[in-house]
This record gives C-alpha cells, sequence and structure tokens, in this order.
C-alpha cells in the first residue's frame, strides 16, 4: 500500500502545476462554461454525487482500519473530513436548480478518478502514517487549524445559499451576487473550499494534506480568476473593485 500511496502522492503533486497553467487559458468545462464539444453530458446531480462518493467512503475506510477508532484525534479528523465530503455528496448536488448545466462526462471521469487518489493518500496517509500526537503544541495546532476549517466550511456554505437564491422560481439567466463575501469577490465560495483545506493541512500535518491544498488552489484559482473575466464581460455594471478570489488583491 505505501507504494501506491507514494505513486499518487506524487501525480497529485506533479500535476498541480501544469494544471495550474492549463485552467489560466482553457475553462474547466462544467457549470455556465460548459460545452458541448466537451462530449455528452450527464444529469448534473448525478454527476456530482458520483464523482465525490469516492472522497466519502475511501478514508472512512482507511480510518475503520486505521486501529486508531477510538483516538480523540483520529475521531476529530474523520469526523471533519466527512462533513465537507457528506455535505458535497448528499446535500449539494440535489439543492442544484432544476436548469443547472448537464455535466460532461469528461469532467465526472477526471474529477472521480481525483477523488479515488486523493481519498486514498488523506486516507492512508492520516490515519495509517500520519503522527497522532498528544504534546500541548499538537493540540492547540488541531485546534487552530479546526477553527480555520470550521471558518472556510461556512463560508463556501454561506456563498453556495445566495448563489442559489439569485433567481426566484422559474426565473433564468445569470445575476451579480451582491450579498456576503461578494462584495469583495466574485467566487467566495471557492475561497472557503481553500480556507478549509488549509485548515485540514494545518490540523493534519501531513504530506497528503499538503498535496491536497496545493491541489485545491491549483483547480480554484483559475476559475476564480475566469468567473472573474466572464462576469467583467458580461456585465458592464459589473463593480470594478470586486476581485476574483482573495479580497484586495486577486
Amino acid at each position: 500500500m505505501k507504494i501506491i500511496y507514494d505513486w499518487f502522492l506524487y501525480t497529485e503533486l506533479i500535476i498541480a502545476v501544469p494544471i495550474f497553467i492549463l485552467l489560466m487559458f482553457i475553462r474547466a468545462p462544467y457549470g455556465k462554461f460548459t460545452l458541448k464539444k466537451w462530449g455528452p453530458a450527464i444529469n448534473p446531480k448525478a454527476g456530482w454525487f458520483i464523482m465525490e462518493l469516492p472522497a466519502v467512503l475511501i478514508p472512512l475506510y482507511f480510518f475503520l482500519h486505521s486501529g486508531r477508532i477510538t483516538n480523540p484525534y483520529s475521531l476529530l479528523f474523520i469526523a471533519v473530513w466527512e462533513l465537507h465530503y457528506f455535505q458535497r455528496t448528499f446535500i449539494y448536488p440535489f439543492r442544484l436548480s432544476s436548469g443547472s448545466h448537464g455535466m460532461p462526462i469528461a469532467i465526472l471521469v477526471f474529477s472521480g478518478f481525483f477523488n479515488l487518489i486523493n481519498g486514498t493518500i488523506n486516507g492512508y496517509g492520516v490515519f495509517t502514517l500520519g503522527g497522532i500526537g498528544g504534546t500541548t503544541a499538537d493540540i492547540i495546532r488541531i485546534i487552530f487549524g479546526c477553527l480555520i476549517f470550521f471558518s472556510g466550511f461556512i463560508i463556501n456554505l454561506h456563498s453556495d445559499h445566495i448563489l442559489r437564491n439569485l433567481r426566484a422560481p422559474g426565473e433564468s439567466g445569470y445575476k451579480i451576487p451582491q450579498e456576503g463575501l461578494f462584495r469583495y469577490v466574485c467566487s467566495p465560495n471557492y475561497l472557503g473550499e481553500i480556507i478549509e483545506w488549509t485548515g485540514w493541512a494545518v490540523m493534519t500535518l501531513t504530506p497528503a494534506s499538503a498535496a491536497f491544498l496545493l491541489f485545491t488552489a491549483a483547480n480554484l484559482v483559475p476559475r476564480a480568476v475566469a468567473n472573474l473575466r466572464w462576469y467583467r464581460s458580461e456585465f458592464p455594471d459589473f463593480p470594478p473593485a470586486r476581485k476574483a478570489i482573495i479580497p484586495g488583491i486577486l
């Protein structure tokens, strides 16, 4: 298993940089950027559920077989991980509007494969290889990381809530979000997710969690930049001071 873990870990680390560069020039084809040329699409609710499910099941498997199921730190780590992915797999997809764009099968396959890799390296890296310390410094770090994670989780949920409620029943098309952190950046939901996995990396302090944070930023920062460009091109009255993902900076 250690060999598979190493291969998966190095793969995630190595591809993060080219993924970042590629996505700065090519918009990932989901949501409002969906294109027919990317091939057949499926119902987005089914697509989200299928592609996120490995991230629920694989780390849970490693936790249950770790011999650490009564360790309070491991219990906290799996609870935090599953909180995010339970929401992302079993709640978020089924709250998408009926008019949401279909998900290209290519995106489903790529994202599902990523979740398989990432779920494996975080499950094995955190629950099998990760050190479970009990020093005062460990406790302070874990509490600090947990606070960071939940700050990002709340930002993510609140931003998704604002987006879901932009349209009145029966309405279509896009509007400029004006509430919450949308006043400062056009993709606070992505900012929230990056903050979440920063907290996870601080809490667990493993190469796996660091690789996940790096890949998350490499994927979401270009997406946020693309969103900002799109809003500016589609809405002449888009607030000029609003940034892509980091208030006042980017």
